[in-house]
């Protein structure tokens, strides 16, 4: 079966589900209050894929979740008119929240940070447009929390924590160029 192929994708949906029934928690975790992305070995067709939310925002009363999909926001080689209209789709959400201790979930397949891919076309390489999206929007007080998976970063990167990553409120991290020259 290919990564690409939706009933792989399936096949792994279908077994976290079912380790959540066997712990019982599936009346509180529910569809409704989870949030898949789409992936880079995620079939690219989310019609075959219906528990995979749209690129889009969810308000809830106690939080908000943004989800980037891969097709939206990837680590391939990307056009800079998806990912400036993916950040333009985010900016807009963002600027109907309004400021408090509420949480903002902004959940990727992709990191934001410089990694050694990034340099060869690869990793993150025009999150320059979502970071600027994110900075504004918590520079206006939201409580943003951005999570993310696919990570090539070298372990031994100190300046963004290395594979495990938490840059808080004030602190940087290095970007890729969008140029793809390091």
């Amino acid at each position: 079966v290919s990564y690409n192929d939706a009933s792989y994708c399936t096949t792994g949906y279908s077994h976290i589900m079912s380790v959540l029934n066997a712990k019982g928690v599936t009346n509180t975790v529910t569809e409704e209050n989870m949030f898949f992305v789409q992936g880079n070995h995620d079939a690219v067709d989310l019609e075959k894929l219906p528990f995979v939310r749209e690129t889009a925002g969810v308000d809830r009363e106690n939080y908000g979740v943004y989800v980037l999909n891969y097709k939206d926001y990837n680590s391939g080689t990307q056009n800079p008119v998806t990912i400036t209209n993916t950040a333009n789709n985010l900016r807009a959400w963002l600027n109907q929240q309004v400021v408090g201790d509420k949480p903002i979930f902004v959940i990727s397949h992709v990191p934001l940070h410089q990694s050694i891919r990034a340099i060869e076309d690869g990793d993150a390489r025009l999150s320059k447009y979502v970071v600027d999206v994110l900075n504004e929007a918590g520079a206006r007080g939201l409580n943003i929390i951005f999570l993310y998976g696919h990570n090539h970063d070298d372990k031994n990167a100190a300046s963004v924590g290395g594979s495990t990553n938490f840059v808080g409120r004030g602190e940087s991290i290095w970007l890729p160029n969008p140029d793809g020259d390091g």
